[in-house]
């Protein structure tokens, strides 16, 4: 979660369809994804009902959690989002404005980065390669919900340098921006790979600010059934996604006992 000042923002109408990604991602597998995030947002060890073998990796110096998951041969990959409200650190990375070259990913010279967000995912970022190469899963998928949607996307990149064999795609729920131009132009054959959730008026989406060089990649997935003008909302960055994908999922036909293990 990034801070900033209330504004107004136009929300679109909701994406009518599901989103394609070779076989296909549907509304139940967004809300499960969502779920994965809400298991990240602290260590614990059982989700729910949902069985999910939970292994949590925390680089302390940069306050950045990563929750592993395997299930039926996918390696998911998720992403804690800040604390803003309990860490300084959080805090000091969100409000960075500066890029950088990251260092990774093979990407050209040209490209930089929100330097907050990829200092945080470097700290990470051996963890992540060890743990993937320990994995038998035949694919992997990034995750994360606002600034862990950033490290998802920057994990993506890595990957796909890394590991292209086995990367799948990845998917960010309230995720701020990250790349300047010439990284959304390197990044443009990956633009299906790429899926970004963005629930009414979120204001985390629309951040850093276009005017400071950022902008952002992949396809966007607009889930909240109110569009127009509207104040940007915090409860549509925090509980409103579990609100808004849980209504998506319903309408598709997932059934009470797909809902059971998420508690609902």
């Amino acid at each position: 979660m990034l801070m900033a000042a209330a504004s107004c923002v136009v929300v679109p109408a909701p994406s009518q369809q599901t989103v394609m990604l070779g076989g296909s991602v549907t509304d139940s597998d967004l809300y499960r994804l969502f779920q994965m995030c809400r298991a990240a947002w602290r260590q614990r060890d059982e989700f729910l009902e949902t069985g999910w073998q939970l292994e949590y990796r925390l680089d302390e110096a940069t306050n950045t959690l990563v929750l592993l998951i395997e299930q039926d041969s996918t390696l998911y990959v998720i992403f804690r989002g800040s604390q803003v409200r309990r860490s300084d650190l959080d805090r000091s990375y969100n409000t960075m404005i500066a890029r950088r070259r990251p260092g990774f990913g093979g990407l050209p010279r040209d490209v930089r980065t929100h330097i907050g967000f990829t200092t945080k995912y470097l700290g990470i970022r051996q963890t992540v390669l060890r743990e993937v190469q320990r994995s038998s899963a035949s694919r992997i998928v990034t995750v994360g919900h606002s600034a862990g949607g950033a490290l998802a996307l920057l994990a993506f990149v890595d990957l796909l340098d890394v590991e292209p064999q086995r990367l799948s795609h990845t998917v960010s729920f309230g995720a701020p921006r990250v790349f300047n131009r010439a990284g959304v132009s390197f990044l443009q054959p990956q633009q299906h790979r790429i899926v970004r959730v963005v629930n009414g008026a979120d204001i985390v989406p629309r951040l850093p600010w276009r005017l400071f060089g950022y902008r952002h990649v992949g396809r966007q997935v607009d889930i909240d059934a109110n569009g127009g003008v509207r104040i940007a909302s915090q409860f549509d960055h925090d509980p409103g996604y579990e609100h808004s994908l849980r209504q998506r999922a319903r309408a598709a036909g997932a059934d009470q006992e797909f809902f059971s293990a998420f508690g609902h």
